[in-house]
Formats: structure tokens, C-alpha cells, sequence
């Protein structure tokens, strides 16, 4: 007969458990950022500015999705000016000018073309000016270096010399 034995600590807490199947899921908690893993610029051929931006920064888009529809006014208005310039160019009858009409007409053209350049560097600087301010909160962030935002700052500058003095 075994003398009398009292288990030790360690063996009374063991307990037995019989296997089974299952599944083991590990869990981590981690503290950190969630940044993303491609930054998308997104750029227009066109330099009219956005009337509806249906996403937020952070959404998810997919390809074909419209994110933005441009003011298109001003390309509409040009177009109809174009649609009827033929027709009005076009002579019913065959007309003479004198060189001092084909002058005023020349000189029209000059005044509507620059008009048009003024138009679009307006337009242009204005894009800028917003990009310059979206790069600011960026760069408030973290998420861009400081010589990215000075180099667009200095693009706005650059622009608005000229826009200033054709007013």
C-alpha cells in the first residue's frame, strides 16, 4: 500500500479535457494608422471646374464609376457659337470687302481669342488655387511633403501674375 500523498498544487489545477475538431482563430489587437496603399492623382484633360463630386476623400470608386461631372457652360456656348459661325460666314450672294472691314473683323477675332486665353488662365488658376489649398491640408496631415506644397504654391503665384495684369 502507497503512503498517503497529498497532490501537489500543480497537479490539483490541471483539469482534463477531451480533444475535438474545431477552429482556432487568432486575435491581435495592434495600434497604428490605416494609410492607403496607391495615392490616385486625378486629372482632367479639361480645365473646367467640378459642378458635382458625387465621392468623398476615402470612398471607394470603381472603374467607370462617375466621380465628378465638370461646368460644361462654357464649352456648350462655344460649340454653338461654332455650330453657327458657318452659317453665318456662308454668302448667300457673293459680297465685296473693303480692306478697312477685313481689318475690324481681324481685330475682332484677336479681341475674342484673347478674351478666351483670359478665360482659361482664370479657370486654370482657380483649379490651382483649390489644388494649393487641398495640398495644405495635406501637408497638415502628413501625407505630403512640404516641397510638394511649395511647388504648387509657387504654380499659383506663377499663374496669378498674368491673371492680374490682363484684368
Amino acid at each position: 500500500m502507497a503512503p498517503n500523498v497529498l497532490p501537489s498544487d500543480r497537479e490539483r489545477d490541471r483539469s482534463v479535457v477531451t480533444a475535438s475538431y474545431g477552429s482556432v482563430s487568432p486575435k491581435t489587437l495592434l495600434s497604428g494608422t490605416i494609410a492607403p496603399l496607391q495615392n490616385v492623382g486625378i486629372t482632367s484633360t479639361l480645365s473646367e471646374p467640378a459642378d458635382i463630386v458625387s465621392v468623398q476623400e476615402g470612398d471607394l470608386v470603381r472603374r467607370g464609376q462617375v466621380i465628378a461631372q465638370l461646368d460644361t457652360a462654357d464649352l456648350r456656348a462655344q460649340l454653338q457659337a461654332d455650330i453657327a459661325a458657318p452659317r453665318a460666314a456662308a454668302p448667300r450672294k457673293p459680297k465685296r470687302y473693303d480692306q478697312a472691314g477685313l481689318t475690324i473683323v481681324q481685330n475682332s477675332n484677336t479681341v475674342n481669342a484673347a478674351r478666351s486665353a483670359v478665360r482659361q488662365a482664370q479657370v486654370t488658376l482657380g483649379n490651382d488655387q483649390l489644388t494649393l489649398t487641398r495640398d495644405a491640408a495635406l501637408l497638415k496631415s502628413g501625407y505630403i511633403a512640404q516641397s510638394q506644397y511649395d511647388l504648387q504654391a509657387t504654380v499659383v503665384k506663377t499663374i496669378s501674375k498674368p491673371c492680374r495684369a490682363r484684368r
